[in-house]
């Protein structure tokens, strides 16, 4: 299945289930190539098999499409940024990177998008001062949607003494109203 997300870029998904005792798992990975093998969308329902499979796959595809309609970074001046003050995605295994003694670092995956942890970081410090609620969800429900509040992208404005960039205050778009409008 191809998908377009919020930018526009088409994304290419293959879909698989699996049999877990009286549970059926079905699961959506976006086709990379080998050397970005821990890159892109996933997603995963876990249902009942029993009523009809189809409607099982039926809510992922749902749940896939308002995933993509969200964006949490963004580029701006060459860096990614993020978009609000939610971000969502995937912790993954960054074979490029190794901490040294005290252990390995992860990558996380942020709109289907690679992100190195220090890279990461650096994006986190557009925040410093902030407090923080880090949230660990279980891959078949999903962080990625339904959330309590959903923060657009900011737009950018002068500043009227410096004429410099600075950012505006963000309205606050809540899914429920995502979801009104599909």
């Amino acid at each position: 299945m191809r998908l377009a997300d919020a930018d526009g870029v088409v994304h290419q998904l293959q879909f698989r289930s699996l049999l877990f005792g009286d549970q059926l798992s079905l699961e959506t990975l976006e086709l990379a190539s080998r050397e970005e093998d821990c890159v892109g969308f996933r997603f995963q329902l876990l249902g009942d098999p029993k009523p009809d499979p189809f409607e099982l796959l039926e809510n992922l595809v749902r749940k896939v499409k308002r995933a993509l309609t969200v964006r949490h970074l963004v580029e701006h001046a060459g860096n990614l940024e993020v978009a609000g003050t939610t971000v969502c995605g995937r912790i993954e295994w960054d074979s490029g990177q190794d901490s040294g003694e005290s252990g390995r670092l992860p990558c996380v995956l942020i709109d289907g998008r690679r992100v190195d942890w220090t890279e990461f970081g650096a994006m986190l410090m557009a925040f410093e001062g902030w407090q923080f609620r880090i949230e660990l969800v279980d891959p078949r429900h999903g962080a990625y949607m339904p959330l309590n509040d959903i923060i657009a992208p900011e737009p950018t404005v002068c500043d009227s003494v410096t004429k410099k960039p600075r950012r505006s205050p963000r309205p606050t778009v809540r899914s429920d109203d995502l979801l009104r409008a599909q």
